[in-house]
């Protein structure tokens, strides 16, 4: 399998995902904060992955190009294109302005690239990941993704809820929240709408 982890902060979902593929498949681990992307790096060469993993120090986004990342001092797992000194003063942090490469999938894998399983935390990123991934989720019809959904990061970000949702519907995929015992539940816009924090999975 091929496997996308996007957002891979430490590394736990990456070195989840680089044991499962085994030795024939394929990691790709994303971060645009260049200390944790040298953590994820460091943890996947100790464990004994680099074999069938690598990192990309970047952002994922809907175009390719330079981009502005705001890290947090202490927090840094709630890094992202969109913290703001509002946010900081919530945490008692400060953020550091660091300009990253971003990529889109479409642009950084080449068409008829295959890919299985898509793991995204990008804090309030989402939308703008999947809209710069297209042809590749046009291509591979049996991806399925992991990925937070928290409409109180998403809307600031992006502007409604309701579209995005409506875009993920229109991509094919239907909506299954991870409930705390790790079934899923399929969900409506009703549902989502109703909730503050939750994973979910996008299958077809």
């Amino acid at each position: 399998m091929r496997v996308l982890d996007i957002g891979a902060n430490i590394g736990w979902y990456s070195l989840l995902a680089a044991e499962l593929v085994g030795p024939k498949g394929r990691l790709t681990a994303f971060e645009a904060n260049p200390s944790m992307a040298e953590i994820v790096f460091r943890n996947l060469m100790v464990n004994g992955f680099l074999d069938r993993a690598a990192v990309e120090q970047k952002a994922v986004y809907s175009e390719s190009r330079q981009i502005e990342f705001q890290v947090y001092e202490h927090y840094m797992g709630s890094s992202s294109l969109f913290a703001n000194k509002e946010a900081a003063a919530t945490f008692k942090d400060t953020l550091k302005l660091l300009h990253v490469d971003a990529v889109s999938l479409d642009e950084f894998l080449p068409p008829g690239s295959q890919v299985d399983f898509i793991k995204i935390d990008a804090e309030g990123a989402e939308p703008f990941i999947l809209k710069g991934a297209t042809r590749l989720l046009s291509e591979n019809r049996q991806v399925q993704i992991m990925m937070e959904f928290a409409p109180s990061i998403i809307k600031p970000s992006y502007g409604s809820i309701e579209l995005f949702i409506d875009e993920i519907a229109a991509l094919g995929f239907s909506i299954w929240r991870i409930a705390h015992d790790s079934t899923l539940v399929k969900s409506s816009l009703a549902d989502l709408l109703s909730v503050v924090h939750c994973d979910v999975i996008l299958k077809r």
